[in-house]
């Protein structure tokens, strides 16, 4: 019988001692026989004499077969004798005579039997009888969260478990590991650092619990952390598939995507149809801009498992770095449909609504997003940014914030902050936002975009060289993104090039935004303009045409601007 059993039966005989009723003063000659024999087996298991005890309890239950000590104490001493079903046949007699103090102590052995024997719907229904009969200690908690384990009855495992605390210190390690790994599995993610950690300090060269322990700090992006213990882990055991992957995650965030792609390179070949391997390794190759090469790492996920949502956002923004938005739409909507409580499709779907200029559906998307997970920056994000496009500053301002709020190390976060606030004409916090987003570890993209915030408020500030300049900078940026810009990446692009009087630049860069988003009223009236400083007042009128249908305020703007007032 393996050590778990020695342990067993350890406590068993410790709760014998621990709960031995006194005997009795004055009772009949087979009673007093009957108790006097209990009581030198008892004194025998306190000696670890274990087949003198079950004697000793077998002579008590020939004067008296009712004795409830004698059969509780039986069953003790055979546990240790490894006489396991006449272990069980003793424990069962107390149980039929209840009811009696021994009951739950007689269950709790049966328990502890059956789980040796790896019975372990007999162990549940033993340990849940037993709580019939008083409060169930730590380790009853231990046997049957475990046993529910083995069941593949998570949430009642955990729930054991959370109550096999503080556990003995014989189990103590596996209580812990066992706690936070369903911690990791049941949606409760986050609490799976702490139980962890103590399991590290009893263990802390036991590989599979450093695995366990980084990925839970990854759910909680404590991201250098999680490097940290999982690198240990593969130094200790090399051959675990999910410390190479949750690495390459930690690793990306850390802003190493080479190395991350080492990472999942390692993790798929330990598991090369692993659908998630690929999807990491195609996250990690779009950090790096490597779009061919990400959209094969997801195309073979999705050949792996079609209803890979997290592959299909991978595709998403594949298809938006190539400028192909009605794909990007449909393998949006796919993965909503794949995945309708997962926030984050349904914050892509809202992004590629709103990119082509369907703004309302987008927002809508984005809200449902923010119900789903309202701890989530992206869904504040995107509602932010459409709030702001639609000429709504005052309502995108608090979205924004949020943004900021969640995750204040990301540039675009900062950045949408920033172009807000300058529509709100506070441009000194404008500035200062966008010049925390040029500290930070950034894309082209989002530098272009930081230069033209900083522009836009020092020319607002009465500073025009170093707003020009700003300008020159975020041009400068835009011409170095490494995928298709978008039509806010050419709006602020044209507006930049219009403040430069580089007119036929800006009035490149408006028309392949309209081209994409046909409704971007702003964009219109600002080629209108271009197309006015150009001497093309004929294309500008056309502009202010098509505005008259899509805004009539900034149509009559424009119409002044061509008639010189």
């Amino acid at each position: 019988m393996k050590r778990t059993t020695r342990l067993l039966v350890t406590l068993a005989a410790v709760i014998f001692l621990l709960n031995a009723p006194a005997p009795a003063a004055a009772l009949p000659q087979k009673q007093q026989e009957a108790d006097k024999q209990a009581a030198a087996g008892a004194a025998q298991l306190q000696r670890g004499n274990w087949r003198g005890a079950a004697d000793s309890f077998r002579k008590a239950l020939r004067a008296n077969p009712n004795h409830v000590e004698a059969s509780y104490g039986l069953g003790v001493a055979q546990m240790n004798l490894k006489q396991y079903q006449d272990a069980l046949g003793a424990f069962s007699k107390v149980i039929e005579l209840k009811p009696n103090a021994r009951v739950q102590d007689a269950l709790r052995g049966s328990g502890l039997i059956f789980f040796d024997q790896q019975r372990y719907k007999e162990v549940t229904d033993v340990f849940e009888h037993a709580k019939q009969w008083g409060q169930l200690t730590p380790s009853d908690y231990y046997f049957l969260g475990k046993s529910y384990a083995h069941m593949n009855r998570a949430a009642e495992a955990l729930a054991a478990m959370k109550l096999a605390a503080p556990p003995p210190q014989q189990f103590a390690h596996d209580a812990y590991f066992t706690l936070g790994f369903l911690l990791l599995t049941q949606n409760e993610a986050r609490e799976a650092a702490a139980p962890l950690e103590q399991a590290a300090q009893l263990q802390p060269n036991h590989a599979p619990t450093l695995m366990l322990l980084g990925n839970a700090y990854l759910v909680r992006e404590k991201f250098q952390d999680a490097h940290d213990v999982l690198r240990r882990a593969a130094s200790i055991d090399p051959n675990q598939f999910f410390t190479h992957y949750g690495l390459g995650y930690a690793l990306m965030n850390l802003n190493r995507a080479e190395e991350a792609v080492g990472s999942f390179t390692a993790a798929m070949r330990l598991q090369p149809q692993s659908p998630e391997a690929h999807v990491g390794m195609g996250n990690a190759r779009l950090r790096l801009n490597q779009f061919k090469e990400a959209q094969g790492s997801f195309e073979q996920a999705l050949r792996l498992k079609p209803d890979s949502a997290d592959a299909l956002l991978g595709m998403c923004v594949v298809y938006y770095s190539q400028g192909d938005y009605p794909a990007l739409l449909d393998a949006s909507e796919q993965a909503v449909r794949l995945a309708p409580s997962y926030a984050n499709a349904h914050t892509m779907r809202g992004a590629a609504l709103a990119t082509v200029g369907q703004m309302r559906e987008g927002l809508a998307a984005v809200r449902r997003a923010a119900q789903l997970e309202p701890e989530n920056y992206w869904p504040h994000h995107v509602i932010a940014f459409i709030h702001v496009r639609e000429d709504r500053p005052q309502e995108a301002l608090p979205e924004a914030r949020r943004g900021v709020s969640l995750k204040p190390e990301y540039p675009e976060t900062q950045n949408l902050l920033s172009y807000v606030l300058n529509q709100l004409g506070q441009h000194q916090e404008a500035l200062t936002a966008a010049q925390a987003a040029l500290r930070l570890k950034r894309e082209p993209a989002d530098e272009g975009w930081a230069h033209y915030n900083i522009a836009t408020a020092l020319e607002k500030l009465n500073r025009r060289e170093e707003a020009l300049a700003a300008y020159r900078q975020s041009v400068a940026a835009y011409n170095q993104v490494g995928r298709t810009l978008d039509p806010d990446d050419l709006y602020l692009m044209g507006n930049a090039y219009l403040r430069l009087d580089q007119d036929r630049q800006a009035i490149m860069a408006f028309r392949q935004s309209i081209r994409v988003r046909p409704s971007f009223a702003q964009a219109r009236y600002n080629l209108g303009v271009a197309y006015f400083a150009a001497g093309d007042r004929k294309s500008a009128m056309a502009e202010y045409n098509e505005l008259k249908r899509l805004d009539a305020a900034k149509a009559a703007r424009l119409l002044k601007v061509i008639g010189g007032r």
